[in-house]
């Protein structure tokens, strides 16, 4: 219900749904040799595969903080013996990892990321070695593991960087806003944009003469003048 339709991810969050697939694929997702474990190790790979799909909204990832299970879903992905399990749990802690922007942003305001200290990025290790250690893993857990990868020092690093870039074009352009280069919340879209509107203001500008404003005479229809009203 909740695939490609985030009024629905939304709705399912508010109604339990996340609290109910962490407790069947917790409960049930172990792994194991006899026929009842193999059919609940399919029943938690469903619930993670749905669980995987709700976290990709916000809200049903502060849901999921609120409730204090990530270190459980964490603890299943290392313990379980199902590779299906294994698979389908370590996408649901990817869904967890922030983009590389928003960790950077992260740690640069001297913040961790929850799924992380909860040992997420060893999670998606166990993954890649056992699931994926004789072929390519799929992008969704390699991108994981590079977000994971990104440290303070190289989040400070870049930041800095991006201040002496927007130090220097300022000391260069007059017309720069170092507001548009910052932590790195902006997008290279958004600043691409703020130069595109840059541009236009310095043409208008350049257009318009010294003392053009003043001489400006006003166009259109010349007001009428009343007479003053007589004094008593």
């Amino acid at each position: 219900m909740g695939y490609n339709s985030t009024i629905n991810k939304t709705r399912l969050g508010d109604q339990g749904a996340i609290r109910a697939l962490l407790e069947v694929g917790i409960g049930r997702g172990m792994g194991g040799d006899s026929a009842e474990d193999v059919l609940d190790a399919k029943c938690a790979e469903a619930c993670c595969f749905a669980l995987a799909t709700l976290l990709l909204n916000r809200l049903n990832q502060q849901i999921m903080k609120e409730l204090n299970a990530m270190e459980a879903l964490v603890q299943l992905v290392e313990d379980t013996d199902s590779m299906e399990v294994l698979r389908a749990g370590a996408m649901v802690v990817a869904s967890l990892v922030p983009p590389p922007a928003a960790k950077k942003r992260l740690l640069c305001e001297g913040r961790t990321v929850p799924v992380e200290d909860a040992g997420g990025r060893e999670a998606l290790v166990r993954c890649r070695q056992w699931v994926y250690g004789r072929k390519e893993p799929p992008g969704w857990l390699l991108t994981a593991l590079a977000t994971c990868a990104v440290t303070e020092d190289q989040a400070l690093g870049e930041q800095r960087g991006r201040e002496e870039a927007a130090k220097k074009a300022a000391s260069e352009d007059l017309f720069m806003d170092t507001r548009a280069v910052d932590s790195g919340a902006a997008s290279d879209d958004f600043q691409g944009e703020f130069y595109d509107h840059l541009d236009l203001f310095r043409e208008a500008v350049a257009e318009v003469k010294p003392g053009e404003r003043r001489g400006r005479k006003q166009r259109g229809k010349k007001r009428e003048r009343f007479p003053a009203p007589p004094l008593f």
